[in-house]
């Protein structure tokens, strides 16, 4: 593993130890389901790169900017299309994530 990976994924490993796991939060983004996983939502002056499962990803070492969001959330807010909410489940505008 790289050395900047190693950050990519310390920074997460920080997010964690200071807010506790993101499974202890609802969902920021749809508030429907529990949240999974701690979110980079962007805006630090000091963003960071590293890659991370073939791309480059940018990310904060700073836990602020984490939102705790659901799988569907998170992948959605990271570009990989919208979210799927399953059987009749509620889909709500995504316009804020």
């Amino acid at each position: 593993m790289s050395r900047m990976a190693d950050l990519y994924r310390g920074a997460h490993s920080r997010t964690v130890k200071v807010r506790g796991p993101a499974t202890d939060y609802d969902c920021l983004a749809c508030g429907v389901r529990p949240a999974a996983e701690w979110a980079y939502r962007g805006g630090d002056p000091q963003e960071m790169r590293a890659p991370s499962n073939g791309a480059m990803c940018a990310y904060s070492d700073n836990p602020s900017y984490y939102d705790p969001l659901c799988r569907p959330c998170h992948r959605f807010r990271d570009g990989h299309g919208p979210p799927d909410a399953g059987p009749g489940q509620l889909v709500l505008p995504f316009d804020s994530l």
